[in-house]
């Protein structure tokens, strides 16, 4: 079931999944353990892929949101800042849309150092992962997912940026 499911181009409709459900209960009351199997392995596949592709960006282009989270893992140096994985907790602005809860940010020219484990307010510039189109090549985009980075960006410079608790 795990393997069909990971065969197809597209996850299947909700309306299949509850198709699936009902054929699932009746493999139960038959005692069938091979159609049991099967069909709980597709479920399970089918919602695990669901959920993971929920967590995402609400939009195509770049959106700017004020967060607070946490810095997960070690800043990375870079040429003119530093790279960071960051937890997004909340998002301080009423209105904004759910974001992803892991994002990939760089901080050009940073004026302050983040350590791993510290809270911090942030005001961000998101984006979508993109990656290289060339066959036979690195899948950037790919690699993010299966991190479950679901979004990058940096972090805009401003008042906004505070830290909230050390490590």
């Amino acid at each position: 079931g795990v393997l069909l499911v990971q065969c197809q181009p597209q996850l299947p409709h909700p309306a299949v999944a509850g198709l699936v459900g009902c054929l699932l209960v009746w493999a139960l009351r038959r005692r069938q353990a091979l159609a049991v199997g099967a069909l709980a392995g597709w479920l399970w596949a089918a919602a695990f892929g669901a959920l993971r592709l929920a967590d995402t960006l609400p939009t195509a282009g770049r959106l700017e949101v004020v967060v607070e989270g946490r810095v997960l893992g070690l800043p990375e140096a870079m040429d003119r800042g530093l790279r960071c994985d960051f937890g997004i907790d909340r998002t301080v602005e009423a209105a904004a849309p759910t974001l992803p809860g892991k994002v990939r940010v760089s901080w050009y020219e940073a004026t302050a150092r983040p350590r791993a484990g510290e809270t911090w307010r942030l005001r961000l510039s998101l984006r979508p992962p993109r990656g290289m189109g060339n066959p036979g090549g690195f899948d950037y985009e790919q690699w993010l997912f299966g991190a479950g980075i679901r979004a990058v960006g940096y972090v805009r410079e401003g008042d906004g940026n505070q830290r909230m608790s050390a490590a």
